[in-house]
């Protein structure tokens, strides 16, 4: 094969401002590149590359990746999702590896991304078209559980919208299959769910302490928690879970929950705390031109005519049982005695345990009305908004609370997928004020059952 007798010219370049030495440039499968360079630490800008048109392309905001005082670097990219560097730091030559982040969305045939109101758990599920067993197979691959995956939608020529983050969890490859499918959950469900207390079992603080100290241990760095005022000595089983534990924490603490931002940050507090980290509001929506499908069901499954909460106090003595109507359907007759039975975490008073099914009695309340709705990619939608219908003129009427939201994205199509149900907080006070939704399990009958009848009409087809 003959040599070219054209020589290598560039034809353009970028100067990288306030950089303190020559940098280098990395190319990820000709749709983006990544400047690192040298300015007061190690710093970088991406950059995404339209049709290959490397000239014209905008480099983004400047983000430290350390802020040691290197003094020379040097990279190379020999694997995907890799990048191998030399640096001078303090006199001394040190080694570098830098994961970086891969671009899905050329790979994506479909996906699906789902959160509920009854946990604090949320699951992503992604299809991929094949690229190849070097590339999903490989010694250091980046399809490997605990891999970091974040969804976000843009719409048009927006800027990302975050929908959240998630950990894979499970992966399935064929190499003699066109795609192969992966699933994760949030910080929440990966960090929390699947790790134990062992052999540290016991600590004495306040709430927000103890918290703390859980998510130190789960190696969650991204958190914001609440304060509290209350100490207590806290003793955990062995084999129980982070996440239960939590939970148990939360019995105590009435009002107290915890959220995942769509960023990844994991929020505990009163609802008040949790507001200034993710707001719920009230959604609009007008019915005939906004939706694709809207479907109405009225069951009794979850709805009660009283609560009746029980508990023990600290000394383990029986306090007064405390039993509350709740606020039904007018026309609905349940039955006097459907009572909600509810045992409380031990450790409460007689005032804490009257406050805590007051709580349980107002979730409850005017439960059993439920709808699902199916539209546009709508990925501002947080599960605990109130859902508002515009049926004509510019008059609205409160449907309820979003009890679950399922974003569908692919090559068939972007969808939002939500259902509302007619209990929590949704009542004529919240259109003017914030909205402090609850996100209790009591808010989830139509949910429930609405999910075993999708089983069962599954499990009908396949047969």
């Amino acid at each position: 094969m003959a040599a070219t007798t054209a020589p290598l010219v560039w034809d353009f370049y970028r100067a990288v401002p306030d950089a303190e030495g020559l940098g280098s440039v990395v190319e990820y499968y000709d749709e983006s590149s990544q400047s690192l360079y040298l300015a007061s630490g190690l710093k970088t800008q991406l950059a995404m590359i339209e049709a290959g048109h490397w000239s014209e392309a905008e480099p983004g905001d400047e983000l430290t990746i350390s802020s040691d005082a290197f003094t020379a670097s040097a990279w190379d990219h020999p694997m995907s999702g890799q990048l191998y560097g030399t640096a001078v730091i303090g006199g001394e030559l040190v080694f570098l590896r830098y994961l970086y982040a891969r671009e899905l969305t050329q790979l994506l045939h479909d996906g699906t991304w789902r959160s509920k109101n009854d946990s604090q758990i949320t699951q992503t599920s992604l299809t991929l078209k094949n690229p190849g067993a070097d590339v999903v197979l490989a010694e250091g691959t980046m399809f490997e559980p605990g891999a970091r995956i974040t969804v976000a939608f843009c719409m048009g020529n927006s800027r990302p919208y975050s929908v959240g983050v998630a950990f894979l969890d499970e992966l399935d490859f064929d190499v003699q299959s066109a795609t192969f499918s992966l699933s994760g959950r949030n910080t929440i469900g990966y960090r929390l769910q699947q790790q134990t207390f062992d052999d540290e079992t016991t600590f004495t603080g306040n709430g927000h302490e103890v918290v703390e100290w859980i998510f130190q241990r789960a190696g969650i760095v991204n958190y914001s928690i609440g304060p509290s005022t209350a100490s207590n000595d806290w003793v955990f089983e062995p084999g129980m879970t982070f996440y239960d534990g939590l939970q148990k924490i939360f019995e105590i603490f009435i009002g107290w929950d915890m959220i995942e931002t769509p960023s990844g940050k994991v929020v505990v507090g009163y609802p008040y705390w949790r507001q200034q980290h993710l707001a719920n509001s009230v959604y609009q929506f007008r019915a005939g031109t906004e939706l694709i499908k809207r479907k109405t069901k009225k069951n009794a499954d979850a709805a009660y005519a009283n609560v009746r909460v029980t508990g023990k106090d600290a000394n383990g003595a029986e306090l007064d049982p405390v039993y509350l109507p709740v606020e039904t359907w007018t026309h609905w007759a349940l039955g006097d005695n459907k009572t909600k039975h509810v045992k409380a975490a031990d450790g409460m008073t007689q005032q804490e345990l009257e406050d805590y099914a007051a709580q349980l009695a107002a979730d409850l309340a005017r439960i059993g009305v439920g709808e699902s709705f199916t539209g546009p990619p709508r990925p501002w939608l947080l599960v605990g908004d109130v859902a508002s219908i515009i049926t004509g003129g510019d008059e609205s009427t409160d449907l309820g609370l979003i009890t679950s939201i399922t974003h569908r994205f692919g090559d068939s199509g972007y969808f939002t997928d939500f259902t509302v149900d007619s209990g929590g907080v949704a009542t004529a006070e919240t259109r003017d004020g914030t909205v402090y939704a609850t996100r209790t399990a009591s808010v989830n009958g139509y949910n429930r059952r609405q999910d075993l009848a999708d089983l069962i009409s599954r499990i009908a087809k396949i047969k």
